[in-house]
């Protein structure tokens, strides 16, 4: 495509020619680029938007979302799943439903994470007490974590976020610990979903990461296991938590 050069050029006819570019590609000697959040488009992409247009369902309803639902649900081993638009609202809606709602309600968080478990505490009216990770999984650690339940007051809850596939070092402390002292446990498995752990702290058997918390959230960003562009979704066997109702979104 000829564009005419603007008047701050010495020679007003002289001509450039427009180069249509790539983002993120290099020119020249330039280091190449890593394109990052790249969602990659099937070959069923058009023809599944068509058929959601005609079936007059964009929302939350939507035959897609249904079985969108039902299979994240599969992958992490709960019952029942409700998505929403986005990791950090699936955050904030789980801790809502869980309870939380005045600053007395504190919640422990864990220090290596991403700022939207604290966050979405935070909006819930809630209080986020950072509490320390262990350097082998990046994981809580149980000892910290007892620590802060027998010396802080007002605990209401545990948010875990297990890193990149792996399991937190210790998942099964932690949840004994959380049984102990009658606090929820919230799994923050946007890094993770889709990996295993054992069922039980001397157990062969292996289950979905997630699967043993009262609740579990997932991030399908484009970034995430299973990208799609942006989106989330609230996972637990407790259908009441899930339940669109009782996450009390509009108080």
């Amino acid at each position: 495509v000829k564009v005419t050069a603007g008047a701050h050029c010495n020679d007003l006819r002289e001509t450039k020619t427009a180069v249509d570019l790539v983002p993120g590609v290099a020119r020249g000697a330039a280091k190449r680029k890593l394109r990052m959040n790249e969602p990659l488009i099937g070959l069923n992409a058009s023809k599944y938007c068509a058929e959601a247009l005609e079936s007059s369902w964009l929302g939350v309803e939507g035959p897609f979302i249904k079985k969108f639902e039902r299979k994240l649900a599969q992958i992490c081993g709960l019952g029942n799943c409700v998505a929403v638009h986005s990791g950090t609202a699936a955050l904030y809606g789980a801790v809502k439903a869980l309870g939380v709602s005045a600053k007395e309600h504190r919640v422990l968080c864990p220090s290596f994470t991403c700022a939207a478990c604290a966050d979405a505490v935070v909006h819930a009216g809630g209080t986020p007490v950072i509490v320390d990770c262990e350097l082998d999984s990046f994981g809580v650690s149980a000892e910290a974590l007892q620590h802060a339940l027998e010396t802080i007051s007002g605990l209401v809850g545990v948010v875990i976020a297990p890193c990149y596939g792996v399991p937190l070092r210790d998942y099964h402390k932690i949840k004994a610990l959380c049984d102990k002292h009658k606090v929820w446990l919230c799994e923050d498995n946007c890094e993770s979903y889709g990996a295993s752990m054992s069922k039980s702290e001397n157990s062969a058997e292996l289950v979905p990461l997630g699967s043993l918390a009262d609740i579990a959230v997932v991030s399908v960003r484009s970034e995430k296991m299973i990208g799609v562009g942006e989106g989330g979704a609230i996972l637990s066997n407790d259908a009441d938590l899930v339940h669109l109702r009782s996450l009390n979104l509009e108080k």
